[in-house]
């Protein structure tokens, strides 16, 4: 809504609504209205949200680490603070900020706030990197100059800069693990994926085998079994207790002979 916003103004800016039919006109400012009054609505809201969950995430992080959550958290974060501090901040740029509600300093210090709730959780951090579209390692910087420039207190604002490294190093030692797993058997690898299963599980209709964190996120967003659609609920699923033992001796055998 901001951006659509911004390029209305510009139009009006240059004189292009001017020379256009009075009805044409008239739709494009009641169009504009509307646009600027769902703008004001989703900047509240959106503020709102993020306030309770930093609230929720200071005290409750488990629950947000399950994999199928923590990686839509982690594209979620990512993607508002890329548009926050990165290159696209500028089409959000419109006259009369207070006007839509739009604070963007408040949002950059609760998105940076709701980050280092995650501290001691690198799984959450390993799901911030591997989001190849929104995350980038001069993300973090310029959040923080924003942060500098809004007096956030400074020993939040070092904390949060310090998760860049901390980052790169567990981004790090994802690789040197993907590596030692490199040469998995098929057999132990998530069909969907391609990547080791952790938690291997079988889907009642289709028999196959698929790994629970995979089947958890696509039945967030559809509640059927990915290879035949036949309805599929989670509590369905029926675990493979052995092939996860089997996985794990191999992944503890592949790292015996690493070192």
């Amino acid at each position: 809504h901001m951006t659509r916003l911004k390029e209305n103004q510009e139009a009006m800016d240059r004189g292009e609504w001017n020379s256009m039919p009075p009805q044409q006109r008239q739709d494009l400012e009641n169009t504009f209205r509307h646009t600027g009054q769902m703008a004001r609505y989703t900047n509240i809201m959106g503020l709102k949200t993020l306030i309770i969950l930093d609230m929720i995430t200071q005290n409750i992080q488990s629950i947000f680490c399950q994999p199928a959550i923590c990686e839509r958290l982690a594209l979620m974060l990512n993607y508002f603070l890329q548009h926050l501090v990165g290159p696209k901040r500028r089409n959000l740029k419109v006259r009369n900020l207070s006007e839509y509600q739009f604070e963007p300093q408040k949002l950059v210090a609760k998105v940076t706030d709701i980050y280092l709730n995650f501290s001691q959780h690198d799984e959450f951090y390993a799901a911030v990197w591997n989001d190849g579209m929104s995350y980038n390692e001069q993300l973090f910087p310029q959040a923080v100059e924003v942060l500098d420039r809004i007096g956030h207190p400074r020993e939040r604002i070092d904390a949060f800069l310090k998760l860049t490294e901390h980052i790169k190093n567990v981004a790090a030692q994802q690789k040197e693990n993907d590596a030692v797993y490199d040469d998995a058997p098929d057999e132990y690898l998530d069909p969907i994926t391609s990547t080791l299963m952790i938690d291997p599980v079988m889907l009642p209709s289709s028999r196959q085998i698929i790994d629970r964190a995979t089947i958890a996120r696509h039945l967030l967003s559809d509640q059927t079994d990915p290879f035949n659609r036949n309805p599929l609920r989670m509590q369905d699923v029926i675990p493979q207790t052995e092939l996860k033992q089997t996985i794990e001796q191999w992944k503890t055998s592949r790292r015996q002979q690493q070192s």
